[in-house]
């Protein structure tokens, strides 16, 4: 991933854009993030990224941004909208991602199963 990252800067790429709100990138760890970005740090990149989570742990969501723009000596960018659009699935914690469609569909019909997700939801851990 770092030779990708190096590659693509001298290919006149500006910077670093993650989405750790999303399958995959929600398995992906700031200091993995901050290893990457280090590689691309001598090109002054621009680093974006949909933030972790923008619920109970924004304040943590964003300084794990800051962090990892900081790793890589980069100038991070912020959107400046009140609201956003995304799919219902972002709400699924990043155990329930990994289960395949139809396994999770037939948990539903489980009440303990729903519990537990609702629970997950509700009171997020955060994986920073």
């Amino acid at each position: 991933m770092r030779a990708l990252g190096r590659e693509a800067m001298e290919a006149g790429e500006l910077g670093l854009s993650t989405g750790l709100l999303y399958a995959p990138g929600c398995f992906t760890t700031k200091e993995e993030l901050s290893y990457i970005c280090k590689a691309i740090f001598r090109y002054n990149p621009i680093y974006t990224s949909h933030i972790r989570n923008e619920g109970n742990h924004l304040i943590e969501s964003v300084q794990e941004a800051l962090d990892i723009a900081e790793a890589a000596g980069a100038c991070h960018d912020v959107y400046p909208y009140t609201a956003s659009s995304t799919t219902i699935g972002v709400t699924l914690p990043p155990s329930y991602v990994e289960m395949d469609v139809s396994t999770f569909l037939k948990n539903l019909k489980d009440h303990s199963f729903v519990e537990q997700l609702e629970q997950s939801i509700m009171h997020p851990l955060m994986p920073i």
